[in-house]
């Protein structure tokens, strides 16, 4: 289910749509991220551009604590 909100917010897009130059930044930026993705899994992105996956290492939680009120 919608949050209500969604709704405002379409209602408010449908009567005052963005600009034109403003659709127009959106298509580029999308375009350049959809270019940059195709370019990345062709196999074509130089090594140099890419960020290294490190393993993410668990963390560890400490050992609860005893009250010592049983001594």
């Amino acid at each position: 289910m919608m949050n209500p909100r969604h709704f405002v917010k379409m209602s408010r897009l449908a009567k005052h749509p963005p600009s034109t130059r403003k659709m127009i930044v959106m298509a580029v930026m999308i375009g350049l991220a959809a270019l940059v993705a195709g370019i990345e899994k062709l196999g074509y992105w130089p090594d140099w551009a890419t960020a290294e996956r490190h393993r993410s290492v668990p963390v560890q939680k400490a050992p609860a604590e005893t009250t010592g009120n049983g001594d």
